[in-house]
């Protein structure tokens, strides 16, 4: 049998300069998926020289996909409306709001004749009646829900502790839609959750925690099946400076390690990328269908991520260096550890102990350190005359100064600066002065000092994540709670008995 001959590739398209312009503009802008493949399926061909089956290829799409994308009128951000044409043909969005503004108290009550009475209402302000499809899709925009109410009466309640199935029957709900309610999964209007909660609290419902324990195995047989993504979130000006940082790379290695053994991978996300946004990369996330987010230590003290969606997300912060918004957060314990460093030091017999450190260093903990140190301090000398350094001014000269006034017996510090000066001022240590550091790094085998066990802060500021992932814990909490691990001292050879 005689074969056809094979179709020669087709040629990619050829679109005009300004077609190819906006689809460029619309590659740096996009949000989706979807926005940045229909851009890039214009770009492709003219850029690499692709054939349409080429290019389709690249993009992961069919042919016929790829010349529907090519077809597809390209917006950039200031051509999108993103109303939709519907609703504006009825008002502009400023009417619109200003209308259901007036009625957002009933809209909240929702009293049984509502829908009349905005329907009339929205009738006699256009001059027409408006169809009950595009009435309710207002009403849902604006907080709305039709929810299946029926009375309940004492006589229902039952005997037992009620289960989903006793909620769902007195709800009119599904049992799923139950389950998803009493774990306030942002699916289901507030009203419905709230309607739902309020009925579970007042009967007295408590989840099974064998069941609990059963859902939760189910979980975690999936998650080693097909490993879920969490986000770690870094800010450094250079992708990697933050590996510069011992202590950020054992939050790291920790972080890793626990994802690991619960199933799941830890994947960096940089803050930094070129023409990327904290609220391009939480769409780019959320996208993704990533739920759970760990903020790395960030590189100036108290930033913000405000425009960051985190209404999307599980979200936990290491450390303190985020100002807004205030996360859950995992960190070592510094107002502890500087105490137990001070204990040690005076049972050794120091008790001029100095406190020398650069500002920003205890800014980056809300002045624990600095708080740790002035309890030790407590009954025994009084704040104004501890040799007490903390500056913004950083540098060997002014340690320098500062050592020869106050004369301290023992330097209680962070960083590794005054080890490399005081070898630097022939100052020996611990002859002349006893050296303390509160946050030893792999490097400080022989100083003495407090071990902040950040691997283990790293560990937990996954375990704190999952519980919030479990508990369908999303957004900006109003109470955000703390998981401290306490530090670990070791002695050195830094420091010597006093008492001799």
């Amino acid at each position: 049998m005689k074969q056809d001959p094979p179709r020669a590739p087709s040629p990619g398209i050829d679109p005009s300069q300004d077609q190819f312009d906006l689809a460029l503009q619309a590659a740096r802008e996009a949000k989706t998926l979807d926005e940045l493949r229909q851009a890039q399926s214009i770009i492709l061909p003219q850029l690499a020289g692709l054939t349409q089956e080429q290019t389709a290829k690249s993009l992961g799409t069919s042919r016929s996909t790829l010349i529907r994308l090519q077809k597809r009128p390209v917006k950039n951000a200031q051509s999108k409306d993103h109303r939709g044409g519907r609703r504006n043909a009825i008002m502009s969005p400023k009417e619109e709001r200003d209308f259901f503004k007036a009625w957002n108290h009933e809209i909240r009550e929702n009293p049984p004749e509502l829908v009349n009475q905005i329907s009339e209402a929205l009738a006699q302000k256009l001059g027409r009646k408006v169809p009950k499809t595009t009435l309710y899709r207002l009403l849902h925009k604006y907080g709305w829900s039709k929810q299946k109410t029926r009375s309940l009466t004492s006589e229902e309640r039952p005997d037992k502790v009620p289960t989903l199935l006793d909620l769902a029957k007195a709800t009119g709900y599904s049992k799923t839609t139950v389950s998803l309610a009493l774990r306030d999964s942002s699916t289901l209007p507030e009203k419905t959750r709230r309607y739902i909660k309020t009925l579970a609290n007042k009967w007295g419902y408590a989840p099974d925690p064998n069941m609990e324990k059963l859902m939760e195995k189910v979980r975690e047989n999936r998650r080693n099946r097909t490993p879920d993504i969490i986000a770690y979130l870094t800010a450094y000006q250079d992708r990697n400076d933050w590996q510069k940082n011992p202590t950020h790379r054992a939050y790291r290695e920790g972080a890793y390690e626990r994802a690991r053994q619960c199933g799941y991978q830890l994947e960096e996300f940089w803050l930094n990328e070129p023409e990327m946004s904290a609220h391009r990369l939480s769409e780019i996330i959320r996208q993704r269908g990533i739920e759970g987010v760990v903020v790395a230590p960030l590189p100036q003290s108290r930033p913000s991520l405000e425009a960051f969606r985190w209404h999307y997300f599980s979200a936990v912060e290491l450390g303190y260096s985020l100002q807004h918004p205030s996360l859950y957060r995992a960190c070592n314990h510094q107002f502890q550890s500087m105490q137990l460093l001070m204990r040690e030091l005076q049972k050794i017999g120091y008790h001029r102990i100095g406190f020398a450190m650069e500002e920003d260093q205890d800014n980056r903990v809300q002045h624990n350190w600095k708080g740790g140190y002035l309890s030790a301090l407590s009954g025994k000398t009084a704040p104004e005359e501890a040799p007490f350094l903390l500056s913004r001014d950083w540098n060997r000269k002014r340690f320098g100064q500062w050592f020869e006034n106050s004369r301290p017996d023992a330097i209680v510090t962070t960083g590794p600066e005054i080890q490399r000066w005081l070898k630097e001022l022939e100052i020996p240590y611990p002859e002349e002065v006893g050296l303390a550091h509160v946050n030893l790094t792999p490097a400080m085998q022989e100083v003495t000092g407090i071990d902040q066990q950040s691997q283990q802060v790293g560990f937990a500021s996954i375990d704190l994540l999952l519980s919030l992932m479990r508990n369908n814990e999303r957004g900006v909490p109003q109470s955000p709670r703390s998981f401290m691990v306490e530090g670990k001292f070791r002695p050195g050879t830094t420091t010597c008995s006093q008492d001799s």
